[in-house]
């Protein structure tokens, strides 16, 4: 217990230091002084006040949060289909959240003409508001978790589910680019630069969308702890145990599909963290108890969005985040892979 607690510490202040460094370093430095009383009103230069409130503190908080979402994403999908390989992208349930937006961005445009004046500028409104859009985007990713969970009852061995998951993937890329074949220049440019990944869009307006969507998605589960541990024994001894496993595994179908969607909505597809953070928390805890493992889990989901967002953004030109979460992904999942029996 003690040493649980100890390694809680370290990871709150290794989330806590690449939040702070995730505000203070980018392609311009900002000296911390400043920095600090940009935080707490003090005196300061106003566009400085402005680049930290405005930009910096809600792109480093978004972080925190998809981080940890998408984490918190991988593990219950694990748990529920008792695939060490699931997450949101293995899975397609990212890609079916880029359907989703890829539906109202872009097949969207052909509806305007339809939605001008009265009641149809209103629905157009909320259509293209990060309302829709987040609708949107969970739609699509509830609508692939129904897939692949209906294929898990059909189909339990692992190496078929992850082969489901990829070819709805692929199918679900056809139908986007076919989209994207069919879209205006503009529209296209817009959704592409979506797709690479980015938390720079995401301002105090958005934040006030994205952060009650992921507690609500991510507060449910603390309190489904016991079934989860209970999940792992199976279906049929977790309900000999006293779990209704229908409607547990339902519970976090919704909230998985809520966290990717939420997430994906904002910040793009980001890819790896949801199959490789549960993976790394356990590493690090060396428990199965998922008592310990849902915030250590978002710990580690939280502080490596942050340390990779703040790589992108050294450059001068920044970089497509899933590029950067990619080299810290693949690598751990090819080793999962091979460490496997």
């Amino acid at each position: 217990m003690r040493r649980t607690s100890a390694r809680f510490i370290l990871l709150l202040a290794l989330t806590a230091a690449a939040f702070a460094a995730d505000i203070l370093w980018g392609n311009v430095p900002l000296p911390p002084a400043e920095v600090g009383k940009a935080l707490t009103g003090g005196q300061t230069d106003p566009i400085l006040r402005e680049i930290v409130l405005g930009y910096r503190l809600p792109k480093a908080a978004s972080a925190l949060f998809c981080g940890g979402a998408l984490a918190l994403a991988g593990l219950l999908m694990q748990t529920v289909f008792r695939n060490p390989l699931a997450g949101p992208d293995v899975l397609g349930v990212s890609a079916g959240a880029t359907l989703g937006v890829a539906l109202l961005t872009m097949g969207g445009t052909a509806l305007l003409p339809l939605l001008s004046g009265g009641g149809g500028e209103a629905l157009r409104l909320v259509l293209f508001s990060e309302w829709g859009q987040s609708l949107a985007a969970i739609g699509g990713a509830l609508l692939v978790m129904a897939l692949v969970g209906f294929a898990a009852l059909r189909v339990p061995q692992v190496t078929t589910l992850l082969i489901v998951g990829l070819m709805a993937g692929y199918f679900i890329g056809a139908a986007v680019s076919i989209l994207q074949n069919l879209s205006s220049p503009d529209t296209l440019k817009l959704f592409t630069a979506w797709t690479f990944g980015s938390l720079s869009s995401v301002g105090n307006a958005q934040l006030r969308i994205l952060l009650p969507l992921v507690l609500a998605g991510a507060l449910p589960v603390f309190f489904l702890a016991k079934p989860l541990n209970l999940l792992q024994l199976g279906r049929r001894r977790a309900t000999v145990l006293g779990v209704n496993a229908r409607r547990t595994r339902l519970w976090l179908v919704l909230c998985a599909s809520l966290l990717t969607g939420a997430v994906t909505a904002f910040a793009g597809p980001i890819a790896f963290l949801g199959v490789t953070m549960p993976h790394v928390a356990r590493g690090l805890f060396l428990s199965p108890d998922h008592r310990t493992l849902l915030p250590a889990s978002f710990l580690c989901g939280a502080t490596t969005l942050l340390l990779c967002d703040l790589l992108a953004q050294l450059p001068a030109q920044p970089l497509p985040l899933n590029a950067v979460t990619a080299l810290f992904g693949a690598p751990i999942l090819v080793y999962i892979v091979l460490r496997r029996p």
